[in-house]
């Protein structure tokens, strides 16, 4: 019985070695298998590992090509924001050129009035309207033409006529007609012009006009010759014996028969250059509303290619999670087939050292198994939450894009306005300053002139009566020398009677005779004098009427007795007025045109000043209601202030003041603060943690009293202690049902009351990762684990 155990025994053992044996040899199999498998494993992880580089690197040029689109978007946007500010700069502009157009700025009374009349027939327009002038030539031609820009072209001269009488009729002051039936052209040929110094041409040849008006264009202009400076237009005058009219581009004028005429150039209001003007800034707007057009089909391309950017981007995400996933399933396996290896052998190990023993070790490799199959499992449930938490905040992100745009669009809009009004308004303040200085110096050359005026007078005055006494020498000296000749025939006469008296009277006579001689002298002094003073006389009317153009009997009438004219003041006023130069003969003509013009502008300063006014109490209204309104916010703020700071601090008590109750708006604010436990101080007197914590209380004061929406906050808290930061988190919770808050921090106590949590990390150079947490997701499965 015994030895059939022990054989049973013995035939067990060697059935179980043989068994051992079997299993060995069959897992040595399965471990050159797996090996295999592991190989292929890496060779596919290698792979994944080449492709995902690639991919990331396609990500990196991906995200530079759509931050280089995104800058090129944005510098398009800038352009055209740009542009539209230079449209509306040349807008104005032009508008501003236009009304003077309609408006007939720069014209006289009586021309305005005319070319406004439209009743009136056959008038062509003014002289200074119906040419068009190179901005090279408006000095020199506007110096040419003077007073002609004035004129006005009429078909005939019953026209003019007509027109003349209007004037008469509605006392609106006289003007020069041009009619075109009877003006004929007066130009001279340049080929008879024998001179060495170059010139640019005629004056009539320089400008554009319709043909029709040529006769009286050449008859003005015809016989004007433009050169480049007053040294040359000098040279060229000398030639030629100052028979033509000589302008220099600058405006100096040299006159036929040798007078010049120069110095600043007062501009009559861009007669000549406003449809020049009006011209280039349509031509600069229309140019800009092309460049805008194809700034914006160049945006609309560069929007598409954006989003096209953005799509790749998506897809190469989702390429790299997709492979991320893949990637993950390939090291289980890897490492599923490594631990089956390493099980495996110590099997083996175990098989070999134990052929005696009983046992297996097949359990713990289906165990181990079905923990990498759970471990799997697990991978693809997080890679469905993170899937569709990136969708929720995509849809989120999109939504926060189109809020940015829409502000964005209203801001433009808003900042076009102000910047708008600002031109507006400065303008404005410089036309005021500009009218004013007009106006002031306008009455300055009145008063001049006006002096100038009554000194003329009382020298012509004084003049009359050298006149008259010399006439009346002369006659005294003539009846004299009629007495003496009679004398002298008398004596002749009783030269024979009285012969023996002939010695003593030869004396006498010879005495006459010298008498005589001296007289006869003194009689031709005297009519050389009367004849200088004739002279001087006609010099004088002369004077009087091309200096001032009124005769010797309207200054009679000006002539004041009573005045006493100091003579010595009066030459040095006469030697004054030499120093200033040539008097301008249009001066009356200006002053009625400037007159005008400063009562135009007055109207307007007044009803600027109106605006002015109006404006102010605007001002001072906002003003009052703006003090009302920062009152009652400002109590509520207080309030508010000593809630929250109780709340904060866990006790203690917070106050703000306004130091100036008078001056509301600009007065300084003290803030005063009690923590708990201490006594009142001023906010400079506390901790860091606690100025920080009181300014903190502040904020979420002005939150409390008016909401709003989006808060974003930078590590506001980072002076606080945790127990001051769990408080901090336990109010913002709180806030957060009405306003919406991110904050950036490094604590953990405000980690803790977050919602959600993102962080930034870096897992290869220069490539950075966002990774976003949902606390309530999160305790949820650590409370699973």
């Amino acid at each position: 019985m015994y030895k059939q155990t022990f054989n049973a025994n013995i035939e067990n053992i060697n059935l179980r070695k043989d068994t051992i044996d079997l299993d060995i040899k069959e897992i040595k199999y399965k471990i050159d298998k797996n090996k295999e498998e592991v190989s292929k494993a890496l060779v596919k992880l290698e792979d994944k590992t080449k492709s995902m580089k690639d991919l990331k690197n396609n990500e990196v040029k991906t995200n530079n090509d759509l931050n280089l689109l995104l800058n090129k978007c944005n510098n398009i946007e800038k352009q055209i924001q740009n542009s539209k500010y230079s449209i509306n700069d040349y807008k104005s502009k032009l508008n501003i050129y236009v009304e003077m157009e309609n408006h007939y700025e720069g014209f006289n009374k009586g021309v305005k009035e005319v070319l406004k009349n439209k009743n009136l027939q056959g008038i062509q327009g003014a002289l200074g309207q119906i040419i068009e002038v190179p901005s090279k030539f408006e000095k020199s031609i506007e110096a040419a033409l003077g007073a002609y820009m004035q004129n006005i072209i009429t078909n005939d001269e019953a026209s003019a006529k007509f027109a003349i009488n209007y004037l008469k009729k509605n006392n609106l002051g006289r003007v020069t007609f041009l009619p075109m039936n009877i003006i004929k052209s007066n130009k001279i040929d340049t080929r008879n012009i024998k001179v060495g110094t170059s010139f640019i041409g005629l004056a009539s040849d320089l400008i554009k006009f319709d043909d029709k008006y040529r006769n009286i264009i050449e008859n003005i202009l015809g016989r004007t010759i433009i050169i480049d400076n007053i040294d040359n237009a000098i040279k060229f005058a000398k030639e030629n014996n100052h028979k033509f009219k000589v302008v220099t581009l600058d405006g100096e004028i040299l006159n036929p028969g040798g007078s010049l005429t120069g110095g600043s150039l007062r501009v009559s209001g861009n007669i000549l250059s406003r449809k020049r003007l009006i011209n280039e800034y349509r031509e600069k707007i229309e140019l800009l509303k092309v460049e805008i057009d194809k700034l914006y089909i160049e945006k609309k391309e560069t929007d598409s290619n954006i989003n096209i950017t953005r799509e790749n981007l998506k897809q190469i995400s989702m390429d790299i999670t997709n492979l991320d996933k893949e990637f993950i399933i390939e090291n289980a396996e890897v490492n599923k087939f490594k631990e089956e290896i390493k099980s495996l052998k110590v099997s083996v190990d175990k098989l070999e050292n134990e052929k005696d023993g009983l046992g297996s070790n097949l359990e713990y490799i289906l165990e181990k198994s079905k923990l990498i199959k759970k471990d799997i499992l697990s991978i693809d449930t997080k890679h469905d939450e993170n899937k569709s938490q990136i969708e929720i905040l995509t849809n989120e992100l999109k939504e926060y894009s189109s809020l940015y745009e829409d502000d964005k669009l209203k801001f433009d809009n808003l900042n076009l306005n102000l910047v708008k009004h600002n031109q507006i308004y400065e303008s404005i303040i410089r036309d005021i300053q500009r009218i004013s200085k007009e106006s002031k110096a306008l009455e300055d050359k009145y008063l001049q002139i006006e002096k100038s005026l009554n000194d003329k007078a009382i020298e012509t005055s004084k003049l009359e009566e050298d006149i008259v006494i010399e006439e009346t020498e002369k006659i005294s000296l003539n009846k004299q020398l009629i007495d003496n000749t009679r004398s002298l025939e008398t004596k002749k006469l009783s030269k024979e009677s009285l012969k023996e008296k002939l010695e003593s009277l030869n004396k006498e006579l010879k005495n006459i005779d010298r008498q005589y001689i001296d007289l006869k002298e003194s009689l031709f002094k005297v009519e050389g004098k009367i004849d200088r003073l004739k002279s001087n006389k006609e010099d004088h009317i002369n004077n009087l009427y091309e200096k001032y153009e009124i005769t010797l009997d309207q200054a009679i009438q000006m002539k004041d007795d009573s005045l006493d004219v100091d003579k010595r003041y009066l030459e040095n006023m006469r030697r004054e007025i030499r120093n200033l130069g040539n008097v301008n003969l249009d001066s009356i003509k200006e002053y009625e045109h400037i007159k005008e013009r400063h009562d135009f502008y007055s109207e307007q300063k007044k009803d600027l000043e109106q605006s002015i006014e109006v404006i102010e109490k605007l001002i001072y209204e906002l003003e009052e209601n703006m003090k009302k309104e920062f009152e009652i916010n400002f109590n509520k703020i207080n309030e508010n202030f000593k809630f929250v700071y109780k709340r904060l601090f866990g006790g203690g008590h917070g106050e703000l003041k306004i130091l100036d109750k008078n001056n509301i708006l600009e007065s300084d604010i003290e803030i005063t603060a009690q923590p708990p436990g201490k006594k009142m101080k001023n906010l400079n007197l506390l901790s860091g943690g606690e100025k920080a914590l009181t300014a903190i209380s502040i904020l979420f004061s002005i939150i409390l009293a008016k909401p709003t929406p989006f808060c974003i906050l930078d590590e506001i808290e980072a002076p606080l202690d945790d127990a001051n930061i769990f408080r901090f988190g336990e109010f913002l919770k709180e806030l957060s049902k009405d306003t919406q808050f991110i904050s950036v921090t490094h604590r953990r106590g405000t980690m803790e009351a977050a919602d959600y949590i993102y962080g930034v990390t870096m897992q290869e150079k220069a490539i950075s990762k966002v990774l976003s947490l949902k606390l309530k997701e999160a305790e949820e499965i650590v409370d699973i684990i």
